[in-house]
């Protein structure tokens, strides 16, 4: 594992307008050392720590910490439950089993990242990319998928059940077998989309775009506020 030393002082600290909690937070930590030899997995527990994520993401905005990327990272299983994860890098990622539950990856990097069997659920992936993304058999029930690139990604079987993927961008999406009830599609891009078989119970697609290569499931009735484009 990549290991990184890096120059940090309490005094850099108060000169960035640190409160007394992120002092605090500091010495949890890191103690008084000014040396601090930092990793991947050492971010990943302060990302997910209640009482510290916080204030990582004070230090990264302050630019005092670099952020590690986990691009190509085997994950698999991992506990990354109510992790504060947002814009982080996770291309091409190893995610399967991993729990996710309640975690922030508003603005992640995610494309090409495999989430197989991954429980989302709760999750907010507001504007993440999942360009070509692996979600098959995941959990994503409420999750927030808001404004999500998820042109190619796989979503066989996936549970989505009241997630929102309002303005989504699905093209070349393949949904088959997933489960889409109360699911809110409106806006979203679904052309050259497979939704065959897919379970659309009570789904909201006004204003949502399809095309003629796009698959619905059988004996569908195309809503009249969706909009067929080329």
């Amino acid at each position: 594992m990549n290991n990184m030393k890096i120059t940090l002082s309490i005094q850099d600290l108060k000169d960035a307008g640190a409160c007394a909690n992120g002092i605090e937070c500091f010495k949890k930590l890191f103690g008084s050392r000014r040396t601090i030899v930092w990793n991947p997995l050492n971010e990943l527990l302060v990302r997910k720590d209640p009482k510290l994520k916080n204030f990582f993401q004070w230090l990264l905005n302050k630019q005092l910490m670099p952020s590690f990327s986990f691009s190509y990272m085997q994950l698999n299983s991992a506990d990354l439950r109510y992790a504060d994860l947002y814009n982080a890098d996770f291309c091409s990622a190893d995610l399967r089993y991993a729990d996710l539950y309640n975690a922030n990856l508003t603005d992640a990097n995610l494309m090409s990242a495999d989430f197989r069997n991954a429980d989302l659920r709760d999750a907010n992936l507001y504007n993440t990319d999942l360009r070509n993304a692996k979600l098959s058999a995941a959990d994503l029930r409420n999750a927030n998928l808001n404004y999500a690139n998820l042109r190619y990604a796989k979503l066989i079987a996936a549970d989505l059940r009241s997630a929102n993927l309002i303005a989504a961008d699905l093209r070349s999406a393949n949904l088959h077998n997933a489960v889409l009830r109360f699911v809110n599609l409106s806006n979203a891009d679904l052309r050259n989309a497979n939704l065959s078989n897919a379970d659309l119970y009570n789904v909201d697609l006004s204003n949502a775009r399809y095309n003629k290569y796009t698959i619905f499931p059988e004996n569908l009735k195309i809503p009249e506020t969706m909009f067929l484009v080329k």
